[in-house]
This record gives structure tokens, sequence and C-alpha cells, in this order.
């Protein structure tokens, strides 16, 4: 399941990235859309969150937008299949200073499966057909 949080402070949201990391989520499974407060923002810098700045004006990032690491808050927003109408709510919501905090259980789930020693490739919901076959090569 995909997830959008909103909080209106630092404080708040890194209180939210606390709990979410003791409920086993990895930093690397959040992202976080946001105005880029530069030098207010620098605290991400040492960790493995994805961060998505907001451009307040209808850009994407521009040049640099397309090589940086950081992928502008509209197309994450787009890639992650939400409609249209939300997004530009989300956006709008940026816009005014507020904290997009986006994450899925998807990778957590995986995580546990793998340590519960469950398969979870393609191949393991492959059903097998053990009925004789008249071209039994024995």
């Amino acid at each position: 399941m995909f997830y959008t949080e909103f909080y209106s402070t630092q404080e708040e949201l890194l209180e939210r990235i606390e709990e979410l990391k003791d409920e086993d989520y990895y930093e690397e499974d959040l992202h976080l859309a946001s105005l880029d407060k530069g030098d207010d923002m620098s605290w991400l810098e040492y960790t493995n969150i994805h961060f998505h700045p907001h451009h307040e004006e209808a850009s994407d990032g521009g040049f640099k937008g397309i090589f940086s690491n950081k992928e502008p808050s509209a197309r994450y927003l787009y890639k992650t299949g939400t409609d249209e109408e939300t997004v530009e709510e989300y956006l709008k919501r940026l816009s005014k200073g507020e904290y997009l905090l986006c994450y899925s259980d998807h990778y957590k789930k995986r995580r546990a499966d793998d340590q519960a020693g469950k398969d979870v490739s393609s191949e393991s919901n492959l059903e097998v057909d053990t009925t004789d076959s008249e071209y039994d090569y024995k």
C-alpha cells in the first residue's frame, strides 16, 4: 500500500520518520517532498531519504533538475500513479510550505518475507503438474 502524509513542521516530520523507523521502515523506503529551504534542509544529506524538491513556479527543476539526483516533486508524484487532481492539490500544499512524506510497505513486506525464509520469487507461485504423461521418459 502507498501512503502519503502531510506535516506542517519539520519537528512533526522528524518524529514521524523516527516512528516509521521503529516500525521497521528503512530511510530508503521514504520519499519527502517539500520546498527546498537550503540550510534548513541540510539534515537530509545525512540520511538515505529520497528528497523531491518542490519548485513554486511551474517548473520541474529545468536543466538542473534533469541531472540532479533529486527528482522534482511534481515529476515524482505523477510517476507514483496518483491522479492529476490529487497531484495538483498536493503541489498547492507544498507551495504553502507543508512537508509531504510518501512511503510504501512493499519493501518492508519483502524484507520480512526474506527474513522469514519465504521464497518471494515469481517462480514460487508456479504450480507443478505431477500427473503422469504419455511421454514419461524414465
